[in-house]
């Protein structure tokens, strides 16, 4: 995405949440500061403007609220000063153009983002950003933790930019990693259709000498319009896994990541639980039996 010059706006004084604060806009960010004696401006917070929302209070035309993943900052000012704020706001807040992506279907997202493509951007963006960054040879890829202030700025992000307006290159790998597994995890339905768990447990549990193939008959043909972003995180992880020596993320390792977020069951027992090293090891056959599989070659 074309990024454009950072532009100074406002420098005004409001009262922030009881405490004298001088806050600074800028076309793509502000900064709350405080001021010192000498002049010197003490930059206490920077918060990008892609993440922040804005309300008005109408019973007080001093108040101004501003809503980020961080926090709340209640202000309070001239009435001229707020309707400048607000004004500048307006004009320079990222275009509000709600995308529900967390908790809703593949085909919901799908025809909202009315693309031709069979999988949805917050799989291909967050996959391409972790390869265009170097990521596949950073320790610990999806089992390391990222920042939850990160994660949480970045479910915003998703939730109300479409594509061409989300930049992740702002932040850490780990939390890129982290808000994919939690849209995976918050998908109505997984990758592995609730349909088609018994069969997958019983397969694993069994473990016969034709698996392999009782996969490609029983398994693969009956995903449905999962099946183009199971096979583009497949060969992800395939392709992560190839980098191991490096990453630590071995073919098991990542199936005990994925397995409980990609084969799941509709109602969660002990039972259910208790089957986790089955599933794990279902997601394990995904990976390294890759082509034989989606009958496909990886890049």
């Amino acid at each position: 995405m074309e990024q454009e010059h950072t532009k100074f706006l406002l420098e005004t004084n409001f009262i922030c949440d009881n405490h004298k604060r001088v806050l600074l806009l800028f076309n793509d960010f502000f900064i709350i500061g405080k001021a010192h004696r000498n002049g010197q401006l003490k930059v206490k917070e920077k918060i990008e403007l892609q993440v922040v929302f804005y309300e008005t209070v109408k019973t007080d035309p001093t108040a101004l609220v501003l809503k980020t993943p961080y926090g709340v900052y209640n202000l309070s000012g001239t009435a001229q000063d707020v309707k400048t704020w607000v004004e500048h706001l307006e004009e320079y807040l990222p275009s509000r153009k709600r995308n529900p992506t967390f908790g809703r279907s593949i085909k919901e997202i799908l025809e909202r983002e009315g693309t031709e493509g069979e999988i949805p951007s917050i799989v291909t963006q967050c996959l391409n950003c972790i390869i265009d960054q170097g990521g596949l040879k950073t320790e610990g890829l999806f089992r390391i933790s990222g920042e939850r202030t990160e994660i949480t700025a970045l479910k915003e992000l998703f939730d109300n930019y479409s594509e061409k307006e989300r930049d992740l290159t702002k932040y850490n790998i780990h939390a890129i990693c982290g808000v994919l597994k939690l849209w995976f995890r918050e998908l109505p339905e997984p990758l592995m259709p609730f349909s088609l768990y018994d069969k997958i447990v019983h397969l694993e549990r069994e473990n016969p000498d034709d698996k392999l193939e009782q996969y490609t008959t029983d398994i693969m043909p009956n995903l449905g319009e999962t099946r183009p972003t199971l096979e583009y995180l497949i060969r992800f992880l395939r392709q992560m896994c190839e980098n191991s020596a490096a990453n630590k993320m071995s073919a098991s390792n990542a199936s005990i990541v994925f397995g409980p977020t990609l084969v799941r069951a509709k109602v969660e027992t002990i039972e259910t639980t208790l089957n986790s090293p089955i599933v794990n090891s279902s997601v394990q056959v995904l990976i390294e039996n890759f082509d034989h599989l989606f009958g496909t070659k990886s890049d």
